[in-house]
């Protein structure tokens, strides 16, 4: 699926936020450093979630997922959506690592150490490495629909 058929399956379908990581995914590995899409990465968008990914961050040797955008509404903050999704991603992750990048809440900075998260460069004091192993043993329920967080 090139990239107007991507956007014309999202507008049609309108699908979840699982559906739309997965088709990135699988795009997503056959990009390469030259194509305008490797570096753009994707921004999912579901009931006023939005999530931004690519496969580099800066200071990374290599290709990886990085998270360099979540931004949710307030009715589901706090409920587990990003818990979920992050596991998802892990799981799903075709790469070495899975990334997240310039962690300012003090939440989520706080569930980044408690799990052994690993600071990326002292240059990027908040960007981490995610503990694969401690969030794939995380028990969580898979990540659901907007509506199943309120």
């Amino acid at each position: 699926m090139d990239r107007i058929e991507y956007l014309k399956w999202l507008r049609a379908e309108s699908p979840s936020t699982t559906q739309q990581l997965m088709a990135w995914l699988h795009r997503a590995k056959n990009y390469n450093r030259e194509m305008r899409e490797h570096g753009e990465g994707v921004q999912i968008e579901e009931m006023g979630i939005i999530v931004g990914l690519r496969q580099r961050t800066n200071l990374y040797d290599g290709e990886c997922l990085t998270i360099h955008v979540v931004q949710l509404p307030e009715e589901i903050q706090n409920k587990g959506w990003f818990k979920s999704f992050l596991k998802l991603c892990c799981e799903s992750n075709p790469w070495r690592d899975v990334i997240i990048e310039d962690v300012k809440n003090p939440h989520l900075l706080e569930f980044c150490k408690k799990h052994n998260f690993e600071v990326l460069a002292d240059f990027y004091p908040d960007t981490y490495i995610v503990n694969l192993g401690n969030i794939v043993a995380l028990d969580i329920p898979p990540l659901g629909l907007y509506e199943d967080y309120l």
